[in-house]
């Protein structure tokens, strides 16, 4: 089955207690994601450096822990397993930030690591096929 995935974000909602996923993550960036699942149905997955892959209804507690390069071998195993019990066969990846920006380069590992052991197919989708689109008139 193929799913959507975006990789969690800082911006969080900061609330007690547990949130589905979809309302912890408040970056506009994955709601654009999530956005683009729904009008496709295709579901969607958060790859998160804490809890490895997340449904958009699964229940988290606020956190702040960003994926160092030194777990990305354990996550990936972790991953690789989530994967194979949501029987997932491709991955189409929205990223926000190149791999060369700071701190995003385990990420990146992660989900190569994981979807290869897992033996998904990996795509990574163009950023800019989530801007919004503007029709425009022609005046008279």
């Amino acid at each position: 089955m193929k799913y959507l995935l975006t990789i969690c974000s800082n911006d969080k909602n900061p609330a007690e207690g547990l949130l589905p996923a979809r309302e912890r993550y408040q970056s506009e960036f994955m709601q654009r994601v999530i956005q683009r699942g729904e009008d496709t149905d295709i579901p969607v997955l958060i790859l998160s450096g804490e809890h490895g892959l997340l449904r958009l209804n699964s229940k988290i507690a606020y956190y702040d822990h960003a994926l160092t390069k030194d777990e990305v071998p354990y996550m990936a195993k972790l991953v690789a397993d989530q994967l194979g019990d949501l029987g997932v066969t491709e991955i189409e990846a929205y990223i926000k930030k190149d791999r060369d920006v700071p701190g995003w380069e385990p990420y990146y590992n992660l989900l190569e690591l994981g979807t290869r052991l897992a033996n998904v197919d990996l795509h990574y989708a163009e950023r800019e096929s989530l801007e919004p689109r503007f029709a425009t008139a022609r005046l008279r």
